[in-house]
């Protein structure tokens, strides 16, 4: 009897795990959007300004999850003539050109950069406006171990 109900429950097991790769629909993963407040007043900035012609770079940040866009928002008023660059590094430690941030058309902030499943990124900045924040969205179904998985599956 035992055996029986182990029996049942492996195929129960199987069955569901198996069932969205034997779905009609293809499978899209859910976009998931998350933000990281970007704290910078931390030493070292001074000597980054100088190494690129006053211009301010940050050290390499470790974003919260895997991203495939990311875009800059902040909140000082004055923030409108801030212009910057940006680089991301991928999953295999590659880091990408240099890629200009085009501006917000109208808000305190950039418009989004294609970055293809990075983990980390580098900002350089003609200055740093108060209240920095990244602004990320992975639409590929990568954010987490268990999304990869999950996509993974399907």
């Amino acid at each position: 009897m035992r055996r029986l109900a182990a029996l049942v429950v492996a195929a129960g097991l199987l069955v569901w795990a198996a069932a969205p790769a034997l779905s009609v629909q293809p499978y899209v993963p859910r976009a998931v959007d998350f933000e990281q407040t970007l704290d910078l007043d931390r030493g070292g900035d001074a000597a980054a300004a100088r190494a690129t012609g006053g211009q301010w770079r940050s050290p390499v940040i470790k974003a919260p999850k895997r991203f495939d866009l990311i875009g800059l928002k902040w909140r000082s008023p004055d923030g409108h003539d801030v212009t910057g660059r940006i680089r991301v590094r991928d999953p295999e430690g590659g880091w990408s050109r240099w890629t200009l941030m085009g501006e917000g058309h109208g808000i305190r902030g950039t418009d989004p950069v294609w970055a293809g499943g990075a983990d980390a990124y580098q900002l350089r900045l003609n200055r740093r406006p108060r209240g920095l924040r990244a602004h990320f969205v992975n639409a590929t179904g990568t954010a987490t171990r268990a999304d990869r998985a999950r996509s993974a599956l399907r």
